[in-house]
């Protein structure tokens, strides 16, 4: 995302905050969605103690009820969303995907990263998906002119090696809604 032009985010599934805050302090205007309503608070508190509370929304939702964003956004993100129910996980994607006016960034832990990676994240793999799962989700085909971005990328950290999936769409038949 860091070289997208700042417009209008959407972090679901934003825990703490960090992507909403790395956005904010780059000029987006974030709606920073979860269910932990402690996360949420902490994140409010971050965003203040950083200057950028102005530029944060912050929404406390399941992403698998029927909550849905008021409109779309330049960019949606959906960055270690690991739930034990692949319904509500394909669910949010799917919300996401339709949310996206502009670029959908998606990243996981990939099942890899049990065997190849440093063992960190979730250790149950049915929570586990690639970028295979993801586009699967969304109806798309690999070739599909919206996918900018679907692999595997192993990354490296201070516990060893990461694996994970990493997904980047972009649509352009929207127009920007945030």
């Amino acid at each position: 995302a860091g070289g997208l032009a700042p417009g209008s985010a959407l972090d679901l599934a934003c825990g703490e905050g960090g992507d909403a805050l790395w956005l904010a302090a780059r000029g987006w205007r974030v709606m920073a969605v979860d269910f932990a309503a402690a996360a949420l608070r902490r994140g409010a508190a971050h965003a203040a103690a950083e200057g950028v509370a102005e530029r944060i929304t912050w929404v406390q939702a399941d992403l698998g009820s029927r909550w849905r964003p008021p409109g779309t956004f330049d960019l949606v993100s959906v960055q270690f969303l690991h739930t034990p129910h692949m319904a509500t996980r394909d669910a949010a994607l799917r919300v996401a995907w339709a949310a996206t006016a502009g670029t959908l960034l998606v990243v996981a832990h990939d099942p890899a990263n049990l065997t190849e990676g440093c063992g960190g994240g979730p250790p149950d793999p049915a929570v586990l998906y690639g970028p295979a799962d993801v586009l699967a989700a969304l109806g798309l085909a690999e070739d599909d002119p919206a996918v900018r971005t679907a692999q595997t990328l192993r990354r490296e950290g201070e516990a060893g090696t990461w694996v994970d999936a990493v997904v980047v769409l972009h649509r352009e038949d929207q127009p920007p809604g945030g």
